[in-house]
């Protein structure tokens, strides 16, 4: 079987043998999606029709969808012999699922790199997980599903991922503060809090790389694009020491720092 790599940590896009795969039109690409969503459970054919044409147009038989079912499978496994059955988009039951091993598709690999990379960090092994968790962030080329984030089916997913990434990127942040590289990480922790400021890691972060870069954390108040960034900071920085482990952990893991304390 030729190697098959599935994308959707930006654009939908497959590669066969390092080949781009041409999946077809909007709609082809949106049973794709569904099914990919669906991370290889069993979706019957009505409910796919429903998610595929829930965009308000009107809903295809199932010869359409059929159609679609066909022009994937040759596309992904355009050396499947005729009336065999598929071993990438199967028939199941009532309906289809797509199943193929967890390394080849993109959002199951940066799964597998951030659990990794959470573990190096907890083990005491922050280079070896700013490592692990810059690959993983390298994976992504845009936003997930780019091109069909407008499909209401794929938003929770979009939201799923999202949060993951944030997740991804508190952590390497964390373990390159626990190496020193503070100065290195201002930049990108300013920007982290401004494009998410209602997540009390990032401010946390910030606050540390601040304290441990000399500089003192109430001269560096976000500007005006701060927004609602802004009307964190004198909660985050005005706050007794007692109070500079912030309690609150989105991802389950052990770091809470203090600014003059390891992470």
């Amino acid at each position: 079987m030729s190697d098959l790599q599935l994308r959707v940590l930006g654009p939908l896009t497959a590669y066969r043998d390092g080949v781009e795969v041409a999946l077809g039109g909007r709609r082809q690409r949106m049973v794709l999606a569904t099914l990919l969503v669906a991370r290889g459970r069993m979706l019957p054919e009505e409910r796919l029709r429903d998610l595929v044409w829930s965009d308000g147009g009107r809903l295809a038989g199932r010869a359409t969808l059929h159609g679609y079912v066909a022009g994937l499978r040759r596309a992904l496994e355009p050396d499947r012999p005729m009336r065999s059955p598929s071993r990438v988009l199967l028939r199941e039951g009532p309906g289809y699922a797509v199943r193929v091993p967890a390394e080849q598709v993109d959002t199951e690999r940066f799964a597998e790199l951030v659990t990794h990379g959470r573990t190096l960090l907890d083990g005491g092994r922050p280079a070896a997980a700013v490592g692990v968790l810059t690959d993983a962030l390298g994976l992504w080329r845009g936003p997930a599903y780019a091109d069909l984030a407008g499909a209401s089916f794929v938003l929770p997913e979009i939201a799923r991922l999202d949060a993951m990434r944030t997740v991804a990127a508190e952590l390497r942040l964390t373990a390159m503060l626990a190496l020193g590289r503070h100065p290195e990480v201002l930049g990108e922790l300013q920007a982290l809090v401004l494009e998410q400021p209602q997540r009390e890691r990032g401010w946390e972060l910030l606050a540390v790389a601040l304290y441990r870069a000399g500089g003192g954390a109430a001269g560096h108040r976000p500007g005006r694009a701060g927004g609602g960034a802004a009307r964190h900071w004198p909660t985050m920085v005005g706050a007794p020491r007692a109070d500079r482990r912030s309690q609150w952990d989105p991802s389950g893991e052990r770091h809470r720092p203090a600014y003059d304390q390891p992470l």
